[in-house]
């Protein structure tokens, strides 16, 4: 992970401080980690342009884009682990899967939410019943996604780390989750006490849910 300036992003994003602004007041920015401001004011990280640069996708398949970012704030454990995995192999489909399917009222939404390697995932939701199957359904490849933001910051002259994140197997890199998973934790607890709406909906997972996380991707890479 490398540390940008507030410039420096912006400049790799090609929007203005005003539109970033605009979009962070109206819920449709997503850094790492589940953020929507930076840790420090002023200062990003790299990984803030693959966070954003999900958001850009997904916005696709919701309807709004505060809706897309608030996706990407949530489940951002599941889609930070698959993109180590895909910096680990270097190659394409390592997906981050998000799927719909209505209620039987027609109303509301249900997600269906998957990560890792594109046979992983495409198994997985064919061991589904034919009713719990998405009816539709959109995915972000990591690879893909990492490489267009390391070509957009080499035409604006912004130099980024080696990777966006530490491998798999490296301790770092569950540790640094799980570290961050609890500040992100306290943050909501913090802005639902404080009655702000956008925490209602925010979503918070347990240290041993992420940890199972890890354990079906470590899983995996062993098959």
């Amino acid at each position: 992970m490398r540390r940008l300036t507030r410039e420096e992003f912006l400049r790799v994003r090609r929007t203005s401080p005003e539109a970033h602004d605009v979009a962070r007041h109206r819920g449709g920015v997503a850094l790492c980690f589940g953020r929507q401001v930076p840790e420090k004011p002023g200062e990003f990280l790299d990984l803030d342009l693959v966070s954003m640069a999900i958001v850009d996708q997904l916005t696709r398949f919701f309807e709004h884009r505060k809706d897309a970012a608030e996706f990407v704030r949530a489940y951002w454990p599941q889609w930070l682990v698959t993109l180590s995995r895909a910096e680990d192999a270097q190659e394409d489909d390592y997906i981050f899967f998000v799927g719909g399917r209505a209620d039987p009222d027609g109303v509301s939404p249900n997600f269906i939410v998957r990560a890792g390697h594109f046979n992983e995932v495409t198994k997985n939701l064919l061991g589904m019943r034919g009713g719990q199957r998405p009816t539709h359904f959109f995915y972000v490849d990591m690879w893909q996604t990492a490489d267009a933001v390391r070509a957009a910051a080499k035409r604006e002259g912004v130099a980024l780390g080696e990777r966006f994140f530490y491998a798999l197997d490296d301790p770092r890199c569950e540790a640094k989750i799980l570290e961050e998973l609890g500040a992100h934790n306290d943050r909501i607890t913090r802005e639902r006490k404080a009655g702000q709406p956008r925490a209602v909906k925010a979503k918070t997972l347990a240290p041993a849910e992420v940890r199972a996380i890890f354990e079906e991707a470590r899983h995996a890479v062993l098959q």
